[in-house]
């Protein structure tokens, strides 16, 4: 934990400078700030990245250990591969952990960059990213497709989608050009390193 903090401390001054707009959706235009974050990225593990944004917070030092957990168990392309449950089964019985604190934990760890982190399916991973953008109708309906007609955007039957959410096809166009914009592995450019 300390060699953690430590690391974190040295990092602060590299990410410091960061412009903020790290995670969001690619922007048509935006070829060099994602030719710099992947730059960034190359020289950062995804664990050393969530690990340094945790010692920035101000959540408890047992939300910080169960976030600390929560990073352990997420594979290369950013998900949670193992069930709560499963990961609570882990864990020594003598730390009295219940569902609900792991729940919040990754509830805290989501909340980190990049955006749809530790999410549990591809679903739940780009409604997240669709979730920390700013409501309007496009989100909206993009939100509405990834959460209950995935399954149709996937095979492309876009009627469907239309008769089932009751949107024209402009309205469709832009939640689907929204959707395509997003990161379904946003752990991924920082594999390399985590192997």
């Amino acid at each position: 934990e300390r060699s953690e903090l430590s690391h974190a401390e040295v990092e602060e001054d590299r990410w410091a400078n960061d412009s903020g707009s790290y995670g969001s959706p690619a922007r048509e235009g935006d070829d060099d700030d994602s030719d710099s974050r992947d730059i960034q990225a190359a020289t950062t593990s995804l664990r050393e990245h969530l690990t340094w944004q945790l010692g920035l917070t101000q959540f408890s030092d047992r939300d910080r250990s169960l976030i600390r957990f929560l990073i352990e168990g997420l594979d290369d392309d950013g998900y949670l591969s193992a069930s709560l449950d499963e990961l609570l089964e882990t864990l020594p019985e003598e730390y009295e952990i219940e569902l609900d604190e792991l729940e919040v934990a990754l509830r805290q760890l989501q909340s980190l960059d990049p955006t749809g982190v530790a999410a549990r399916s591809p679903r739940e991973c780009l409604a997240l990213q669709l979730k920390a953008l700013p409501r309007d109708a496009v989100r909206d309906l993009a939100l509405v497709v990834v959460e209950q007609h995935l399954d149709l955007l996937a095979a492309r039957d876009f009627n469907k989608i239309k008769k089932n959410t009751g949107c024209n096809d402009e309205e469709l166009k832009a939640a689907h050009a929204l959707i395509v914009g997003l990161n379904p592995r946003p752990g991924a450019r920082f594999a390399a390193l985590d192997t």
